[in-house]
């Protein structure tokens, strides 16, 4: 009997699933694109769409995974065999902005999918946005109620890296300005050891010449 075009959708999204767990991203990639593009954008169906986005999302951040791996090691033995499936087609991978842009489909769908929202934030930390990542990880960690311990692992991390680059570019905006007459008063007497003042008659000290 003919399926709904919803029907033929979760039967491409199951697909992709199996093809994901396979390492098979780029045959999973597909059976997501054609699940995204049969199901419908009721509100009934919004969230088996919104899925599908970010699955499609986790596919393109496993080959780009891959990818990297395949680089650092130059595998020619069993890391290789391992990522075959993933380089035979890794021309064909779509660039770095498309794990973002599919994890703002999905959260356009359904804004509190915590899934989404962590990948989001990891695109975004890579590509130097650190602002809105720790954004994105943050309403993660409130979702999840702050009980997800890599979450907030993250956003810990984020929020070190986001001050430590703030403080570079104040450092390099900032104009060096002398300290007052009184500071540096101060800052000299302090030194109460200092051998050379040890050594000098106190009426010269006082400002007295013999």
């Amino acid at each position: 009997r003919l399926q709904t075009p919803h029907a033929q959708a979760i039967e491409a999204k199951e697909r992709g699933n199996r093809f994901f767990k396979e390492r098979k991203f780029l045959e999973a990639i597909e059976a997501y694109d054609l699940g995204i593009k049969l199901c419908p954008t009721t509100d009934k169906e919004k969230t088996d769409l919104s899925h599908m986005y970010q699955n499609r999302a986790a596919c393109h951040e496993a080959l780009l995974t891959s990818l990297l791996l395949l680089i650092a090691y130059h595998a020619k033995g069993s890391l290789s065999s391992a990522f075959a499936g993933p380089r035979a087609g890794m021309g064909k991978a779509k660039n770095p902005e498309e794990v973002e842009k599919d994890c703002t489909m999905s959260l356009s769908l359904n804004p509190r999918y915590v899934k989404a929202l962590v990948r989001r934030a990891k695109a975004r930390q890579g590509r130097g946005a650190l602002r809105e990542a720790l954004e994105d990880v943050t309403a993660a960690c409130i979702l999840e109620g702050f009980s997800n311990n890599t979450s907030m692992g993250m956003a810990d991390s984020l929020l070190k890296e986001l001050g430590a680059k703030s403080a570079r570019e104040a450092m390099m905006d900032r104009t060096p300005t002398m300290p007052s007459n009184v500071f540096i008063r101060h800052y000299f007497t302090s030194f109460t050891r200092d051998p050379l003042q040890l050594n000098v008659p106190e009426a010269t000290a006082n400002g007295e010449r013999s």
